[in-house]
């Protein structure tokens, strides 16, 4: 593998190890108030190991109420699925309170 380039795709050892070097990012919305819906929205893409490969399974959730907004199911994971499913979930949403 080493003639060709190629690497084995595996969890390599000390990866979570803390490297005071590397820069941090901080989550913006830690210490942020929500009071009200619509203010923050977070999407989620989980793979589920089936017996014969993976299923995508692809969430928009409204953080204040923590309501799942929309959920899409696809066997393979590409940008029209989640795009088409994104423009789905936030076509009836709120804007009032996006800011720059």
């Amino acid at each position: 593998m080493r003639l060709t380039g190629r690497e084995a795709v595996y969890p390599k050892s000390h990866l979570s190890l803390y490297n005071e070097a590397r820069e941090s990012y901080l989550c913006p919305l830690r210490n942020a108030i929500f009071v009200h819906s619509d203010q923050v929205w977070c999407s989620n893409i989980i793979h589920i190991g089936l017996l014969h490969g993976f299923v995508y399974l692809m969430v928009l959730v409204e953080w204040y109420s923590r309501y799942i907004l929309l959920w899409g199911l696809s066997t393979i994971l590409d940008t029209a699925f989640l795009s088409l499913s994104l423009a789905k979930g936030l076509g009836g949403m709120s804007t009032r309170d996006l800011q720059e």
